[in-house]
């Protein structure tokens, strides 16, 4: 069983809670003057979002833009976290104007995932140099706000719209097998303590949600009930239950080995649009779609306390140990104490470039990007 409140990576490198190992730290209080440090590159920064940091004990790994406007080779980019600086770029595709999109990363660092978007294609790159080890063709798109989840015994698992959802072996970048799922969408799956993987299907208009057998990809079981929309919209808690956010509110579902159960529903406001954390109670933590962050009941999915009022669109938490709570909250980077009160925030300035998932490293920074600054680091 995976040590999860140990994990030092968001949900998309395996940590279905988005918590991280934070030792204590102190720090800022109010308004940021700026970042701790930043890695900057390049010169075009006014388009796109900026898409989740991924980490290694020693690099980050990003893809700074993601925008279907760009006229520009936008490469994936490993930064050195001891020096601080670029440590390699990877473009794939010259032909066309592509964006190598960085979907995941082995849990020993060494395979890196990305898709040369918008070709039907993943690779695994070498971690240290960039190099391409495999490839893989996906038959399908892997959607800009869905990113590999890393099972127990390490795979890749993917989903790929119009195809469902897809085991690959890291090493060698063949398919292990694939649940023919119907279009998956944007969904991020989930792993739950004892393996299986939580993913949904329809998620544009009644998502459905999967418990899938990780060594075959066959179903477990299904629900049928109707989530409406669903993005990135599945969340395992320390008890093993599953919370899933989607257009109709949130529902906490329980487990039973061939079926399931549903514990609570919820109504908030525009629901698929933000990614859940678990604070080291085991309570979900996130900002809705009205700008409110709250912190749930995770046995009722009653309201605890909240706070309110923050930009709602596109915002992903990542918890630390010490309770502090980090969000990329629409243009501002924040962070709040653990009883929700306004630590401090950053807003470089009001473009149209969001901040990206946040990531917490083992000595407690926390890294974070945008496409106007580069890769920020933020101690706390």
């Amino acid at each position: 069983v995976r040590e999860l409140q140990l994990a030092i990576w968001p949900t998309t490198q395996g940590n279905s809670q988005n918590s991280g190992y934070v030792p204590g730290l102190n720090g800022p209080t109010g308004v940021l003057g700026s970042p701790t440090w930043t890695a900057t590159w390049g010169t075009d920064t006014n388009l796109g979002n900026a898409l989740p940091v991924f980490l290694s004990e020693t690099t980050a790994f990003l893809t700074i833009a993601y925008n279907y406007l760009d006229t520009n080779h936008l490469p994936a980019i490993a930064v050195d976290l001891a020096t601080k600086t670029v440590k390699w770029e990877k473009r794939i595709n010259l032909s066309t104007y592509s964006t190598v999109v960085v979907k995941g990363i082995t849990e020993d660092g060494s395979v890196v995932l990305v898709e040369d978007w918008p070709s039907s294609w993943l690779y695994g790159l070498d971690a240290e140099d960039g190099e391409i080890l495999w490839q893989c063709e996906l038959y399908g798109t892997m959607r800009a706000g869905s990113y590999a989840t890393i099972d127990n015994n390490g795979n890749f698992i993917v989903s790929i719209s119009g195809v469902g959802i897809r085991s690959i072996n890291p090493q060698n970048g063949k398919v292990n097998w694939t649940s023919n799922i119907s279009d998956p969408g944007y969904c991020t799956p989930a792993i739950g303590l004892d393996g299986t993987i939580y993913a949904y299907g329809n998620w544009l208009t009644n998502a459905t949600l999967h418990a899938l057998d990780p060594d075959t990809g066959a179903d477990n079981w299904s629900s049928f009930p109707s989530f409406g929309r669903c993005d990135n919209g599945v969340t395992v808690l320390p008890n093993g239950n599953i919370l899933v956010h989607g257009q109709s509110g949130m529902r906490m579902y329980k487990d039973n080995g061939s079926s399931y159960s549903m514990v609570w529903a919820q109504s908030y406001t525009y629901a698929w649009f933000y990614s859940p954390g678990v604070d080291q109670n085991g309570y979900p933590v996130f900002i809705d779609g009205g700008g409110t962050l709250r912190r749930l009941d995770p046995d009722t999915g009653a309201t605890i306390n909240s706070s309110s009022t923050y930009e709602s669109y596109g915002n992903r938490i990542a918890v630390g140990d010490d309770g502090l709570l980090y969000t990329n909250s629409g243009m501002y980077f924040r962070c709040f104490n653990s009883n929700l009160t306004p630590r401090w925030s950053y807003l470089h300035s009001a473009n149209t470039s969001y901040w990206s998932a946040p990531a917490i490293g083992q000595n407690g920074t926390v890294y974070s990007a945008k496409r106007s600054v580069g890769l920020a680091a933020w101690h706390d």
